[in-house]
């Protein structure tokens, strides 16, 4: 419970509304990075079916 006191303590000194900003920028950020590397996984298999032959035909 030591971790929830200190956290309700810094949020009472900054300002809850600016604690609630910051965790929603964060997680807006996190957000973005997982669009990002779930993107960049998509085109890394794209790439690697792309380079094998086909079986058809």
């Amino acid at each position: 419970m030591s971790r929830f006191r200190v956290g309700v303590q810094i949020a009472q000194q900054i300002g809850w509304r600016r604690v609630i900003s910051l965790v929603g920028a964060g997680l807006l950020a996190a957000g973005v990075a997982r669009e990002w590397s779930a993107r960049g996984a998509k085109d890394e298999d794209k790439d690697e079916d792309e380079d094998e032959p086909s079986s058809e035909g």
